[in-house]
């Protein structure tokens, strides 16, 4: 331990100093450049502000260059420009000062386009609020509407029952949500099966067992998994459940409410007017068809107005694309099998309990959906095998069968061979700059989606839904200004329980997937291992090291922070058991390469989501010189 302390003391001590050299280096070449270059690096930076404002983001080379540009200026006491090196302290100084310049005219260019986008006046409109999508989003967020006495047009591709297999285990947080807006009843019926908690396979060999928190946090030691104490909140649970059958039983309880009117139809676009003296759009409204009653009729085209229209259509949402510049990527697939037993007798290995297996290459998840039915879900990386000519049936039990538990493998067996087997591909849509679009906004996975692995999907939807009930509660919505600041609200407030999960589903899926073909490194892979194995680990430790992740994993931490320090925590577990009993050489830099492949994993998803204070720019430019994680 004497000598890791003292190789950590030399390495950061042997940072500093060519840190400190460098920026020495840095600022006589800038001493010595001639005048014009020094008023050119001024001119790139203001560049590249006007073209951040422009994009509402915040670009930290148009300040790094900014800074260099205003360090090698300097006006002495009779006016003339003396070009020369600045101190350390001034040169910080000029460089902090830059930074909040920048961040204010980014800020007030961003507020000045949210104010004047929305001043457009609906006459006569056909509701209050549109919603377009009727599932889980969708329905809640009309039946919150409603009862605020607001008339609520919503339309729906198909009312008829969905048969799949997304959205099928709700975790603690979204039934927590759920009862906030008085709908518990619909999640909590004989058909469903409570979840207690996750245990976690490792194929023929050991397993740990993650129960749901004893109460649901709301205090830092409880967030961080310190605190013991009871908080009245009581036993944290999930449920399992038809997908299908909740959302139907969400939309009998949303055609029970007289304000709410419900329209079979499928919309095709949005109505958007560009109001005077903006150089932005305003939603007035959509465009849609009825659903015919027979194929060979096509119905006509109708539009219907409203102050406010609010795009949850889920995963396949075909407003996305008007409404956000990024596209949903693929992850990789879910193959879907459904092994039938008798009444709670499901052949599983722990009974209410989630399994997460540790399988080669990726996950195998497994949850009970009713007394007589287990879901099991099978990760496939890249191309899902043909189910025509057999070899995804071959595939399944050749290769997945194996790792199965062995009190599900002939269950398991007997559901592929019997069939019918589905698949869907898995995507991630991390959307943090969606389209400044007024009078419209994106809830659940129309905002953003992640990979299913935590089935944390469901949960954000439903916070999203409480997060702008709440906000909407006694708003004007014929002001464009007040409808802009709720709409900016949502966006800024609902990063935290968004983040959270999109970041813990993707990391959690690289650390328990084994990269890819194309990352053949050894080393890569030595050190995905050490931290899937470290992970492992650091859960079954239990305490605080269970407390916390579990927290997050069941939507009830809506904290990022909270996440980032148990990751790196696991990084840092990792590194002590990939240095013991000595640091040699080889360690060194298996400890390395550690660090190197979490910040690949963890760092991009800080950045996309930009949260946290490693997302901070010049941190986590300096992150990617210790450790590039930048492609």
């Amino acid at each position: 331990m004497i000598l890791v302390i003292c190789s950590v003391v030399i390495l950061s001590e042997t940072m500093r100093t060519l840190l400190q050299d460098s920026f020495a280096v840095l600022c006589q070449q800038l001493a010595d450049s001639p005048l014009f270059y020094s008023l050119l690096l001024v001119v790139l930076s203001t560049c590249c502000l006007i073209r951040a404002s422009l994009l509402h983001t915040f670009n930290a080379t148009a300040l790094l260059v900014g800074g260099m540009g205003l360090a090698s200026l300097r006006l002495n006491s009779v006016g003339e420009i003396d070009v020369h090196s600045l101190s350390l302290a001034s040169a910080v100084s000029i460089f902090v000062a830059v930074y909040v310049v920048g961040l204010g005219c980014i800020w007030s260019v961003t507020q000045t386009l949210h104010d004047n986008q929305c001043d457009v006046k609906i006459d006569n409109p056909s509701a209050d609020v549109i919603i377009v999508g009727a599932g889980t989003a969708g329905c809640s967020m009309a039946v919150g509407l409603a009862k605020q006495g607001r008339k609520v047009l919503v339309i729906e591709k198909s009312l008829e029952y969905q048969d799949r297999f997304v959205g099928e285990l709700m975790q603690p947080g979204g039934l927590e949500a759920l009862r906030s807006l008085d709908l518990i009843e619909c999640a909590e019926t004989s058909t469903d099966v409570k979840t207690l908690g996750y245990s976690i396979l490792l194929p023929h060999s050991d397993h740990i067992m993650l129960p749901y928190p004893d109460r649901a946090p709301h205090t830092f030691l409880e967030y961080m998994g310190l605190s013991r104490a009871d908080n009245g909140t009581g036993k944290q649970h999930g449920r399992g459940f038809h997908n299908g059958a909740f959302v139907q039983r969400l939309r009998a309880r949303m055609l029970a409410e007289p304000n709410v009117t419900v329209v079979e139809g499928t919309v095709s676009k949005l109505l958007l007017e560009q109001p005077a003296k903006s150089s932005t759009s305003v939603c007035t409204g959509i465009q849609f068809r009825r659903k015919a009653l027979s194929d060979d009729v096509e119905m006509p085209v109708e539009t219907a107005s409203a102050p406010l229209v609010i795009a949850s259509d889920g995963l396949w949402s075909g407003l996305r694309r008007d409404l956000s510049t990024d596209v949903p990527k693929q992850i990789s697939s879910f193959v879907a099998i459904l092994m039938t037993h008798p009444a709670m007798e499901a052949t599983v290995p722990f009974r209410n309990f989630g399994h997460v297996i540790l399988a080669h290459p990726s996950p195998i998840l497994m949850y009970q959906i009713s007394p007589t039915e287990t879901r099991v879900l099978v990760d496939v990386p890249g191309k899902v095998p043909s189910s025509s000519n057999g070899d995804l049936t071959k595939h399944l039990l050749t290769h997945v069968a194996p790792q199965i538990p062995d009190a599900s493998r002939a269950a398991f067996v007997r559901a592929v061979e019997t069939g019918p087997v589905k698949s869907m591909p898995n995507r991630e849509f991390m959307t943090t700059q969606p389209a400044h679009i007024g009078r419209v906004v994106m809830l659940g996975d129309t905002f953003n989606m992640r990979h299913p692995l935590t089935g944390g999907g469901m949960s954000v939807a439903l916070k999203d839904v409480v997060l702008l009930n709440n906000l909407l509660k006694n708003v004007d919505l014929s002001s464009g200004k007040d409808v802009a600041a709720v709409r900016r609200a949502f966006e800024q407030d609902r990063v935290h329980h968004s983040s959270t999960v999109n970041i813990l589903a993707n990391a959690l899926y690289h650390i328990f997937s084994v990269p890819s073909a194309d990352d053949d490194d050894k080393h890569v892979l030595a050190a995905r291992a050490t931290l899937r194995e470290s992970c492992y680990e650091y859960l079954k430790m239990g305490g605080v090291f269970m407390a916390g992740p579990l927290g997050l994993l069941s939507a009830l931490t809506p904290k990022p922070f909270v996440l980032a320090t148990h990751f790196f925590m696991v990084a840092g577990y990792a590194a002590i058991r990939c240095l013991a009993p000595f640091p040699t050489p080889y360690r060194l830099y298996h400890c390395f390469q550690v660090f190197h492949q979490a910040c690949v994993i963890i760092m991009p998803l800080l950045e996309r989501e930009n949260v946290t204070i490693l997302a901070w720019a010049p941190l986590r430019a300096l992150i990617n010189v210790i450790f590039p994680y930048r492609k």
